[in-house]
């Protein structure tokens, strides 16, 4: 395995902060992680609420890293497929911002990103050029940071 890259000049030295390290843009959760590894409870969620959902709607996944886990979960569980559909944010349309054509998500776990392009799973791709175009605002911070249990944010 290799060693997880960050890109601090891009999403801080922690991997989750802003750029320039400014500290933390959230405040901590407020839950637990939960135990276990991360595959499993992935499966669990996504197959309880496909089951509550009549079996028939698509769980919406939405990944904005690297695809590591997805693929893990795509290989271990197959039958997922027909469960979701991804929207991932990752690659670029042009110019990378790791490399001349390198997007940081994608190169960071390029194997993953193979497994999940050809897994046959719905796919909205969002490239580094929409997140361009998507600034994450004082306004959207303090609505994330006032979110309250049941809400999409919490």
């Amino acid at each position: 395995m290799r060693p997880a890259p960050l890109c601090p000049e891009i999403h801080g030295d922690s991997g989750l902060d802003g750029p320039g390290s400014k500290g933390a843009l959230l405040p901590p959760s407020r839950r637990a992680a939960k135990p276990g590894k991360a595959v499993i409870a992935m499966w669990e969620a996504i197959s309880t609420k496909h089951q509550e959902l009549g079996g028939k709607t698509l769980v919406r996944l939405v990944c904005c890293g690297a695809l590591t886990n997805v693929a893990l979960l795509l290989l271990l569980y197959p039958e997922v497929i027909g469960m979701v559909d991804l929207v991932l944010m990752g690659g670029a349309m042009g110019m990378g911002n790791t490399g001349p054509v390198a997007e940081f998500n994608i190169q960071t776990d390029p194997e993953a990103a193979k497994i999940v392009f050809e897994s046959g799973v719905d796919i909205t791709m969002m490239p580094l050029e929409v997140t361009h175009t998507v600034l994450v605002t004082p306004s959207v911070l303090s609505k994330l940071k006032g979110s309250s249990p049941g809400s999409p944010f919490y």
